[in-house]
């Protein structure tokens, strides 16, 4: 056993503080600190077991439902007695329900029982011995699922071994495994030891279990290793590293250069350098690199710069060619952030000699390389000598994005406009990169609102678009920007979009490269149109639309399709009579009605066809529904128009047709209904549908009537007591908790959550207590957002009642989690943060108290810190460092703050990214305050 030789000084000298069985699983999870391998400490569900209906697959035999609901019944029976203490008596009918269970035919059935009936039992706390017998019933591949039920089950029994202290045990069970499956328990096993601190029982294993060749071996060593670092060995790393390397020499690499990168953070700066210089010397480049990094943030600038010379002396990788080059552009970017400009674009230069061989690509990315030091005029030299035409293009792209970033939106447009449409994609159902970024220099011009001359830019680029539907788009923007004073320049930049507009008879619009579809020019003129009536020019408004009218029966008047497409023509009618409604021009309404019925009468008279039905062609039912619309209005005496509509849509209710095709009528009724405020008949509408539903197959049932809930969420702005109880009635008809939630969702506004009494009412129909905590979370998010604090709190404070008694710890945390990212990361990546409303800073101080793991409970507060006040963050950070305190000082603990800090840091929260260096020990804070320091005297 050569592992105990290398790394007996490191077993005697590591000395462990006392640790929490119970370790950071979903903090890590975040992190992802350990890749796509399972964590300690995964959630114990199965306090209730499945229900047959449940399972992914049908039972297969009326006498497997009858074991099934007995298996069930006698779960109950274990659970109460092992609650009672009573845990013989408990073993004893576990073991009668275990053998009832093996005797269900289907193996899905039969294997997710057991699976429950497992984690249930260790949930609680009964003893560990059953479980395994219960795994062994299993099979590891069950039919019709991907969930590998029994490998998630012996992985919690092997939690639940290391966290008894029954190691022995936990081997015995790995050790007889098929070979796939026991690497992969094995290392879930060393993961599980390492989380728990248990480093002396975790080394031997990687050896004894993994292949060096596998890639779990790297997983798992790394972990040990990672381990060392977090309690200041690293000494020992490297001797570990010799007695076990890695078979891959970039593995081996990578895990010396983590080794230094975090010796070095801890000021164990010659530890960092002897650790690189272990490494490969053409694998070394990119971890000298990092250890410059480490010295220039200490202040000593001068080594820094001798470890980056060094390093361009090194050899390059001859399996690798790609990966020398990879090394220069690091090398450059290292320079140029250490302000030594020359030698950054000498090292560039000098790589220019040596291009990679078959990378027709290379002078692209040589020129990104010299925009990513800063060195804009070499990427520009460089740019005018490439000769071939898709290369140039691509780096114009390039050149142009920097100019842009920079301000200089002149040079940037001046490159783009050489770049013809579609040369850099071509495929039409993807983006033109070229016009991405013209518009978004048009948009941030005209946020920016124009000063010194940016109309004259904003012109400039409305010209460089070579589509023009795109120019007629950007005249009209350009024309909302100009200040009153200026009133003409709007009106000409309008006139200026009308005249490009008038010269697209027919617009094609290409969905791919095999579907494409032809469209009048109806939709721009309208587009102008509103621009005008924008700016006080009613007159020119009006003509302008009826313009479009016209170019839309000139339109339909010829072949309704080219290229195999769908014409758009019945959208465009009713958004003319929409417009002409709302600017009072009545005749001209009636005429874009009448277009309308034409169209209904030649859809019912079958004269209207399509190649492509299922696009854009309206049905007869689609657009009986538009015309109510379009007829009806609350601010004149009821006409016989829209009635004489609705009267036909009570016929065609009438008509026998297919339930889903019934609903979807009834669905888009309630919509007119809700338009024409006829609230009264939408309780009868939506109770006929629901009865209708039963009719369906069940896959179908709850996508039905969650769209009924989507349907009916508009009128709960006043809710009442009937409404909410065709709500109550609605999920009581859904039979999936998922499915209740969304039928939940839609439905949640401030009228509804005001009244607590009806939403416990509501939640109550919701069948499984963790979808009714999710239900929780919508509804504490919508009182926090409409700063009801009182009514949060209240909320919230059911929410921890109800979590308390329906989930286990860990998902307890996860659900505190979830609750906290949807106050924080739906805002978090945006350089300047939204004010917290004053309710959802109490929702948040909160959290974190509550949430049992110490490290997620850290990570959480993390999170929440710069949402908070000065006068807010200064207890808060007392109480954060009292946190960070409580969690055992493990690598996770220092890549969290670390990871937190560079996130801090990139988004400029120096004060914030400050607080979190005090908590690092005392070699890590120092380097992290001099970083700190470094990015904000940066511009």
């Amino acid at each position: 056993m050569s592992h105990f030789s290398a790394s007996l000084f490191c077993l005697l000298s590591l000395t462990i503080a006392q640790q929490p069985k119970r370790k950071a699983m979903a903090m890590a999870l975040i992190l992802g600190l350990f890749g796509a391998l399972p964590l300690s400490g995964a959630p114990l569900l199965a306090q209730s077991l499945p229900s047959a209906s449940s399972a992914s697959s049908p039972i297969s035999a009326d006498s497997d439902a009858e074991i099934y609901s007995q298996v069930q019944e006698q779960w109950g029976t274990v659970r109460s007695l092992a609650q009672q203490g009573q845990v013989e008596a408990a073993t004893a009918r576990l073991n009668q329900s275990i053998a009832l269970a093996k005797s269900i035919q289907s193996i899905d059935s039969r294997d997710r029982i057991l699976h429950s009936i497992g984690l249930g039992w260790l949930n609680l706390s009964a003893g560990l011995e059953p479980v395994q017998a219960i795994a062994q019933a299993m099979t590891y591949e069950t039919l019709g699922t991907t969930d590998q039920l029994r490998v998630e089950l012996e992985k919690a029994l092997i939690a639940a071994y290391v966290q008894a202290d029954q190691i022995p045990q936990a081997i015995a069970l790995v050790d007889p495994l098929p070979s796939g499956i026991r690497d992969q328990q094995a290392a879930y096993l060393i993961e599980t030891l390492v989380q728990a601190g248990n480093l002396s029982a975790a080394l031997p294993l990687a050896e004894r279990f993994i292949s060096a060749e596998s890639y779990l071996r790297y997983q798992t060593s790394n972990s040990i290793i990672r381990a060392y670092i977090a309690h200041r060995t690293i000494q020992c790393c490297s001797g570990i590293l010799q007695a076990q390397p890695f078979a891959d020499p970039f593995d081996q690499a990578r895990a010396l250069e983590d080794i230094a990168r975090w010796a070095g953070r801890a000021g164990q700066l010659e530890t960092a350098s002897a650790t690189v210089d272990q490494i490969v010397a053409d694998h070394r480049a990119p971890a000298l690199v990092e250890l410059a990094r480490l010295y220039y943030y200490r202040g000593q600038p001068e080594t820094a710069i001798d470890l980056l010379a060094a390093a361009t002396q090194l050899p390059p990788n001859p399996s690798d060619a790609q990966s020398g080059w990879t090394a220069t552009k690091l090398i450059a970017q290292a320079y140029a952030e250490f302000k030594q400009p020359t030698q950054a674009q000498q090292v560039l230069d000098d790589a220019a000699n040596a291009p990679l061989d078959g990378d027709t690509y290379f002078p692209v990315s040589r020129i990104e390389a010299y925009l990513a030091i800063g060195a804009i005029d070499r990427a520009t030299v460089l740019l005018n000598s490439l000769n071939d035409d898709g290369l140039k293009y691509e780096a114009m792209l390039r050149v142009a994005k920097t100019h842009s970033d920079q301000g200089r939106q002149a040079e940037a447009i001046a490159l783009l406009n050489q770049i013809p449409d579609r040369a850099l994609m071509p495929l039409p159902e993807y983006a033109d990169p070229k016009v991405e970024l013209l518009t978004q220099i048009l948009d941030t011009t005209i946020e920016n609102q124009p000063e010194n001359g940016s109309f004259d830019l904003a012109t400039q680029i409305a010209k460089s678009f070579e589509n023009p539907a795109t120019q007629v788009l950007s005249w009209v923007k350009i024309a909302a920007i100009y200040p009153e004073n200026q009133r003409t320049a709007a009106i000409e930049a309008l006139d200026q979009a009308l005249v490009i507009a008038r010269t697209i008879e027919r617009d094609f619009v290409l969905i791919d490269r095999h579907l494409s579809y032809s469209k009048s020019n109806a939709d721009l003129l309208e587009v102008v149109a509103e621009g005008y009536r924008s700016i006080g020019q009613a007159d020119q408004a009006v003509a302008t639309i009826r313009e479009a009218l016209m170019a839309l029966q000139a339109f339909r008047s010829e072949s309704p399709l080219a290229l195999g497409g769908v014409r758009e023509g019945e959208i465009d009618y009713g958004a003319i009579a929409q417009l002409a409604h709302d600017w009072q021009q009545q005749d001209f309404h009636e005429e874009a009605i009448g277009e309308l019925e034409k169209q209904l009468a030649e859809t019912e008279s079958g004269t209207e066809t399509s190649e492509i039905e299922t696009f854009d062609t309206l049905s007869a039912t689609n657009q009986i529904l538009r015309l109510v619309r379009l007829t009806y209005d609350p601010n004149q005496a009821p006409s016989e128009r829209p009635q004489h509509y609705l009267a036909r849509l009570a016929d065609l209710r009438e008509q026998p047709t297919a339930p889903a095709e019934q609903i979807a009528l009834l669905i888009g009724l309630i919509f007119v209904y809700q338009e024409i405020d006829q609230h009264p008949a939408i309780a009868e509408i939506a109770q006929q549908i629901i009865e209708l539903t039963a009719q369906l197959p069940v896959e179908e049932r709850d996508g039905s009537l969650t769209s009924l809930a989507f349907a009916i969420s508009p009128i709960f702005a006043s809710e009442t007591e009937a409404l909410l109880n065709l709500v109550k009635d609605l999920l009581s008809q859904i039979s999936s908790p998922q499915s209740q939630v969304e039928g939940l969702r839609p439905i949640i506004n401030e009228a509804v959550i005001s009244n607590q009494t009806a939403v416990k009412d509501l939640l109550s129909q919701i069948s499984s207590p963790q979808s009714q905590v999710i239900g929780l979370q919508l509804i504490i998010n919508e009182a926090a957002i409409s700063n009801q604090t009182a009514l949060a709190l209240a909320y919230f404070e059911d929410f921890l009642s109800l979590s308390e008694q329906s989930l286990s710890p860990s998902d307890r945390d996860n659900a505190l989690v979830n609750l906290n990212n949807t106050f924080v990361f739906r805002t978090a990546d945006t350089p300047t943060l939204p004010p917290a409303t004053p309710a959802q800073v109490a929702i948040l101080m909160r959290i974190p108290q509550y949430i049992s793991d110490p490290g997620l409970r850290a990570f959480v507060a993390i999170s929440i810190a710069p949402f908070l006040s000065p006068t807010e963050s200064a207890p808060f950070y007392t109480a954060l460092a009292e946190t960070l305190a409580q969690q055992p000082n493990t690598y996770a603990k220092r890549e969290m703050l670390w990871n937190s800090l560079n996130y801090a840091i990139s988004l400029k929260y120096f004060d914030h990214a400050e607080h979190l260096a005090t908590s690092l020990d005392d070699g890590y804070r120092q380097y992290a305050l001099g970083w700190i320091e470094t990015a904000r005297q940066q511009p």
